[in-house]
């Protein structure tokens, strides 16, 4: 399986217009220009909520913990028709996470993945999440076997194929062992630490920082020996709520393999 931690290093190199009629006549109204972005939202009880999508962007927002009682409101905005998977977090803030993955099923079409898209808004009502770690960890968990704090299958939600298409998928690239957890939330190294949460995701002892240090230095001897100028790497993204990783550009993966 492919490391976060390297695809993270990868990619950080590289309402209306109106026309107002003259004379005596009335005026016309230019339509609004179509959406491009749907709305998903539903109540959790207290919950970070992030989209993994097909094109590399990532979508993320929280719950609205001012309303009292457990069914906190959330509203997440994605772009029109394009595939994406769903994980909710309850006790994100705390020592003590837990992750899990949304499948969807299409009852009427006997459909069900973790793969999912649409063009119109969408209510997913109450999501009863997991709140407390599995009581087995650590040690032998039941419901998270590895004790990760991930859960080991995803919370099927049920929908209607008027509002979400359900994608079945042969091969998923972000799910490459096909367990119906995303590659991000695997825990590569056993550690008991998901790669999205592990800076050495591969335990090779060797963090995303102590790496981008020693490209730098790299770089910085390169240059001063007078070799040929390398591309600058990008800032590192980080994930921000509603802010898109990108693909790294070709001259950024260039000046990598060069550098590596």
């Amino acid at each position: 399986m492919k490391s976060v931690k390297k695809s993270l290093l990868a990619a950080s190199i590289s309402a209306l217009l109106t026309a107002c009629g003259g004379g005596g006549g009335g005026g016309t109204t230019t339509p609004p220009a179509p959406s491009t972005s749907f709305t998903l939202s539903g109540t959790v009880p207290g919950t970070l909520i992030e989209a993994f999508c097909d094109d590399g962007s990532y979508y993320s927002t929280t719950s609205d913990d001012s309303v009292p009682g457990s069914d906190h409101p959330f509203e997440l905005e994605l772009p029109n028709n394009l595939v994406c998977r769903l994980v909710m977090t309850t006790n994100e803030s705390t020592a003590n996470p837990v992750i899990t993955q949304i499948g969807f099923v299409d009852t009427g079409a006997s459909e069900e993945s973790i793969a999912f898209t649409s063009d119109t808004d969408v209510d997913l009502g109450h999501i009863d999440l997991e709140m407390n770690p599995d009581p087995g960890c650590p040690g032998a968990g039941t419901y998270d076997a590895n004790c990760d704090g991930v859960l080991d299958t995803p919370l099927e939600i049920e929908v209607e194929s008027t509002e979400i298409e359900v994608v079945e998928l042969v091969s998923d690239p972000m799910d490459t062992d096909r367990d119906g957890i995303i590659n991000a939330y695997e825990d590569d190294d056993g550690d008991g630490e998901p790669n999205a949460l592990d800076e050495d995701d591969d335990g090779d002892g060797m963090t995303i920082w102590m790496m981008m240090t020693t490209m730098m230095v790299r770089m910085t001897t390169k240059r001063a020996k007078a070799e040929p100028a390398i591309t600058p790497l990008p800032q590192v993204m980080t994930r921000q709520p509603g802010v898109s990783w990108q693909q790294p550009s070709v001259p950024s993966v260039m000046a990598l393999t060069a550098i590596l």
